[in-house]
């Protein structure tokens, strides 16, 4: 024992002096059964040469543990015991590094996980656990966990800006803006001029919409060139000017973001619509002012940046107004047939093709278009539903003109000239040759019974239908209700969803597979019955028959053939509107019988100009003027009868 004793005291001395191994040498052979380990003096010795020089301080920590146990007040027992949990605690972290290094992010957070932050710990070492296991779960998609974490580390350090920065962008990535920008902020107060923490700012601010914020911030960030050839600070306050109808300047700011490069993706994209929406707005307000050529100026520049489907329907329907006002008539409605053709749901383009047509007396796709525009109750107009009746009277379809103007009198009890036009309408088929025929429809007029007595759109005349002999519509437009003897209906027909005449007795549709070809079918593998031979549309009375309709609505028109016109001047007129003899001939009987109650039929409708003029009575608001989305609607005349 007493050798013991001498061994531990030389210990002790050469401990003091950071000798451990020879220390050790000392002590190392003493049994640890020996009584002079049960005292806290030799205990702490032999606990600092374990953690010091065997590197084990497991068993030291056990053995400074036994100490307290025996002696709680040993400050130096708990000093040392809690260096070694320390030492532990970083030993654990940096494991849990080297993990995350290596990719192993859930090997990682669990082992970040574990570690105890509880005292015995530094504060630093806690922020840096805490902000990497926030960076680790973030990683690992974990955006709630991530934040407790970052809000520890602030809590550590509260002058940590990466731990700031971190908890902005889990704020903005869950669309809390507000905390996202007081994170941002909070960050800037370390670091004002770090690149991505004044992104962060500028993309909070601009989702909260604090324009005028972010406006000033954008000119402080230029002035004090804080982000050196980098285009956002010119994106942003290009952006903030629009807002602010700023629109040549944003202009200027978003065409220069663009020029710096660097700009990759789904950020490029969004300056794109930026510029282009400040081109539409400045074309919108030159056209307000009545410079239509400075207007399409404009909208054309907003085109070559490919705005998104709602704002190109806009510009392109402006442009058309433009056009119009500067009786550009040809390109203005070649303008809106790309419209349309892009867009076949927009009513206010076709209602202004439709209001061109009649303009020019072109009948056939005047009435496609407004029977579209129309065809919905919640968007009837009388003035329109009247133009279609005055077109339906000039292509010689007398019964569907008077249902028409019926129409325009349920709306309008007293509109004098659809009572006019009604009236002419009745004497008409009134008289022999349509009193038989058209004054006996059936079923929705899909059927009119009666003799040959001549050509009628959108009818063929059959001997042997299933009807009998009589005039069966080509086309009828709805949904499925079942079948229909002589016809089939086509979900996604050449005319619309609708049921369709067939021809003769040959089938729609033939069940199979690909045996050849076979006259006036063509084999579909993806057909809407299956796979099999399905009669082409050219196939159909309705397609064959003088004109065509694509499925955006539009109709393309056959050339007209040449014709040869009457001597006399009336006649002429009314050949030139296009205007069968037959109808010529019974229009000029009527006037004959009482020439103060005629239909005279000479009229068309009209396209207004726009006239900037204050207080203007029927003047467009431009689109988008106010709200995001919201067209011009052409001013339009009512057709004279």
């Amino acid at each position: 024992m007493a050798a013991e004793i001498i061994a531990v005291n030389q210990a002790i001395g050469l401990t003091n002096d950071k000798k451990y191994h020879d220390a050790w040498e000392l002590i190392k052979d003493i049994d640890d059964d020996s009584p002079i380990w049960s005292k806290p003096g030799p205990a702490s010795i032999k606990g600092v040469l374990l953690w010091k020089h065997c590197r084990d301080p497991d068993n030291a920590l056990l053995l400074f543990n036994k100490i307290l146990e025996v002696e709680p007040d040993d400050a130096a027992a708990a000093q040392n015991r809690d260096f070694i949990m320390i030492e532990l605690k970083v030993k654990e972290f940096q494991r849990a590094q080297d993990l995350q290094k290596d990719g192993r992010l859930q090997q990682a957070a669990d082992v970040y996980c574990e570690i105890d932050l509880d005292d015995p710990i530094t504060n630093e070492i806690r922020f840096f656990i805490a902000n990497n296991y926030g960076n680790c779960l973030v990683q690992l998609g974990k955006n709630y966990e991530a934040l407790q974490a970052f809000e520890t580390a602030i809590e550590m350090n509260p002058q940590c800006m990466e731990a700031h920065y971190n908890r902005a962008v889990i704020m903005k990535a869950d669309e809390n803006y507000e905390e996202a920008l007081h994170s941002f902020e909070q960050a800037l107060l370390v670091n004002p001029k770090f690149p991505q923490v004044v992104l962060g700012k500028l993309d909070a601010m601009c989702n909260l919409w604090q324009i005028e914020e972010l406006l000033a911030y954008t000119e402080e960030i230029i002035d004090e060139d804080v982000l050196e050839n980098d285009y956002h600070p010119y994106f942003y306050r290009g952006f903030a000017k629009c807002e602010m109808e700023n629109y040549t300047e944003a202009i200027a700011d978003l065409e220069l973001a663009l020029s710096i490069g660097g700009v990759l993706g789904e950020e490029y994209r969004k300056i794109e619509i930026s510029a282009a929406k400040a081109y539409a707005k400045y074309g919108e307000l030159n056209l307000m002012e009545g410079d239509p050529d400075g207007a399409i100026e404009y909208f054309d520049g907003a085109m070559k940046y490919k705005p998104g489907n709602p704002a190109q329907r806009v510009i392109l329907y402006n442009k058309a107004l433009a056009l119009i006002q500067l009786d550009r008539i040809p390109e203005a409605i070649k303008e809106l047939l790309d419209t349309i053709r892009k867009y076949p749901d927009h009513m206010p383009a076709r209602e202004a093709l439709a209001q061109l047509y009649l303009m020019l007396d072109d009948l056939v796709p005047a009435i496609a278009q407004l029977e579209v525009v129309l065809e919905d109750p919640e968007l009837e107009q009388a003035d329109l539903m009247y133009n279609l009746g005055v077109a339906y009277f000039k292509r010689d379809r007398i019964a569907d003109a008077r249902d028409t103007f019926l129409r325009v009198l349920n709306m309008i009890p007293d509109h004098e000239r659809a009572i006019e036009a009604l009236a002419a309408m009745e004497k008409l088929l009134a008289m022999k040759k349509y009193g038989h025929v058209d004054a006996n429809r059936t079923k929705g007029r899909n059927f009119v019974p009666g003799a040959f007595d001549g050509d009628r759109d959108g009818f063929s005349w059959r001997k042997d239908g299933l009807n009998g002999e009589g005039y069966y519509k080509d086309y009828i437009a709805g949904d499925d209700e079942g079948e229909m003897a002589g016809y089939v209906h086509l979900p996604k027909g050449p005319l619309g969803k609708g049921y369709y005449r067939l021809g003769d007795d040959r089938p729609y549709y033939i069940a199979g597979e690909d045996t050849g070809a076979k006259p006036g079918y063509k084999y579909n593998q993806d057909g809407h019955l299956g796979p099999g031979y399905y009669l082409k549309d050219s196939e159909l009375p309705a397609v064959a028959r003088g004109f065509t309709i694509n499925k955006t609505g539009q109709r393309d028109m056959f050339i007209k053939q040449e014709r040869e016109f009457d001597d006399d001047p009336e006649r002429a007129r009314l050949q030139r509107l296009g205007w069968s003899d037959d109808l010529i001939q019974r229009s000029l009987k009527v006037t004959q019988l009482r020439n103060d109650e005629v239909f005279e039929g000479g009229g068309s409708a009209s396209v207004a100009h726009y006239v900037p003029a204050a207080n203007h009575k029927g003047a467009p608001v431009s689109a988008e003027n106010t709200t995001p989305g919201k067209v011009v609607a052409a001013t339009v005349g009512s057709a004279a009868l």
